[in-house]
């Protein structure tokens, strides 16, 4: 399910953060927004804090996290068994079942059976 921007929370008074866009299973939602997701994109501008974001998603055990640059450079990261984040190499994102790659001409391509698009 994408959800969108919703905040995905720990404690749902003082302790929440809002990746850019979430993909979250319904199990994950309340009405409030979210008490886990299974994928977190950040989009990377200047002065934020997408990286100081992760160990916060890695403790709510969110599988994986997508940062994306504005030159369409990206970071992927899986959660490892030790609790936290590990780089994918190869851009394989299993929550969508696509692989993300930086094309000439600064573009994010991704790829999936049967398809491909560039953005």
């Amino acid at each position: 399910m994408d959800t969108g921007p919703a905040a995905v929370f720990a404690d749902l008074e003082a302790d929440w953060r809002i990746p850019d866009q979430v993909y979250a299973r319904p199990d994950q939602e309340v009405e409030e927004g979210l008490t886990g997701a299974e994928l977190v994109v950040e989009v990377r501008s200047p002065g934020d804090e997408s990286y100081a974001k992760l160990p916060f998603y890695a403790a709510r055990r969110i599988a994986e996290a997508l940062i994306v640059h504005r030159d369409r450079r990206f970071e992927l990261y899986r959660l490892g068994s030790d609790g936290t984040y590990q780089p994918v190499d190869d851009g394989r994102c299993t929550t969508l079942g696509v692989t993300f790659t930086t094309v000439e001409g600064a573009k994010l391509r991704v790829d999936w059976d049967g398809g491909s698009a560039e953005v």
